[in-house]
């Protein structure tokens, strides 16, 4: 009888979210949950409850209401919130005027929403005292940033997608630990457990990139050019990480010596260091300025990260998105962003 109810349990997600948990150091941590109430967010919640204990994980869930769906989005976070109550997990509500914002920033609303999403789930884990903030990407995920990044022309760092694990400063880290689950996969676990959830309906408009690239760009090149597109994308991301590996390791060395000041809205970086220097590790290094400042690298592409290394070999001056402006200044490039 205890066997049967044991294989009853078992389910290839938790399977999948157990293998996450150890491979991104989550055992013994205090994490805070990204919670949207979409199928995603709570088969996470949903998976971690359920193995917390054997994880020896401290969990409280954070739900984030960017103000763009008027009712729809206040009753999500009604969900959230009786959905926290039923499992005895805390659950912040934080709201956010994600139009007003993109507007005051000059970037758009996907962006947007992303920069306000994670300053409040890294304020919150500085409250809580948490190392951790774990969010809900997985395997289709991942392709369709493969996608879009490719598409942007935001070269090899962009193709590798998102990291399974990622500082977002000295102390908190943001963890994916289901990203090896597919959506599929996630649907059929919740199925099992005979769990609902919210259905955003924005996801179903084509108006946002992202939307157009998960309704329509992706099952198109499956149904006309490979049905098996999202492992493509997944093998060519893991492939792209073990090459940037290997160059971030070459551009931290470089960034010691070249990064002479930095705030959270001006860097200053000494030219004389990056002459002869290869243009891709250039690139690179500041595609890992951007990642620590925690500035808009959305709207960024290859042309945009290619001015800025032409800015270190020469004079001139650049406007870049999110309000940010570049200007050689002798043998310093001063980069400041506007609020």
């Amino acid at each position: 009888m205890a066997q049967s109810a044991k294989l009853k349990d078992y389910h290839e997600f938790t399977a999948i979210l157990r293998d996450g948990i150890q491979r991104t150091g989550m055992k013994g941590c205090h994490c805070i949950v990204a919670l949207s109430g979409g199928p995603d967010s709570v088969a996470l919640l949903r998976g971690l409850v359920s193995c917390g204990s054997e994880f020896n994980l401290e969990i409280t869930a954070a739900h984030i209401n960017h103000q763009l769906r008027d009712e729809e989005s206040d009753s999500d976070a009604v969900w959230v919130s009786d959905f926290c109550a039923e499992l005895g997990i805390p659950c912040n509500m934080v709201e956010i005027d994600v139009a007003r914002l993109a507007q005051e920033e000059g970037i758009g609303i996907e962006e947007a929403a992303r920069t306000a999403r994670y300053d409040a789930l890294l304020r919150l884990a500085n409250e809580h005292d948490s190392s951790l903030i774990a969010v809900a990407h997985h395997r289709n995920d991942q392709a369709e940033t493969v996608v879009g990044n490719f598409l942007r022309g935001s070269g090899i760092a962009g193709l590798r997608g998102m990291q399974r694990s990622r500082a977002l400063d000295d102390q908190i880290r943001v963890v994916r630990p289901m990203l090896d689950a597919s959506q599929a996969c996630v649907l059929s676990y919740l199925a099992s457990i005979d769990q609902d959830y919210r259905i955003d309906s924005t996801n179903q408009q084509s108006v946002a990139t992202r939307n157009r690239i998960r309704n329509e760009l992706i099952p198109k090149l499956e149904n006309e050019f490979n049905p098996a597109i999202v492992d493509a994308m997944v093998r060519t991301a893991e492939q792209a990480r073990e090459i940037e590996e290997i160059v971030e390791s070459l551009v931290s060395d470089l960034m010691r010596v070249a990064l002479k000041y930095q705030d959270k809205d001006t860097i200053r970086v000494d030219c004389n260091v990056l002459q002869g220097q290869n243009r891709h590790l250039i690139r690179s290094l500041f595609h890992q300025i951007w990642r620590r400042q925690n500035w808009p690298r959305k709207a960024m592409n290859y042309l945009s990260w290619d001015n800025l290394a032409s800015l270190t070999q020469n004079a001139g001056a650049v406007t870049l998105p999110g309000n940010i402006d570049a200007r050689r200044r002798g043998s310093l490039l001063v980069v400041t962003r506007s609020c």
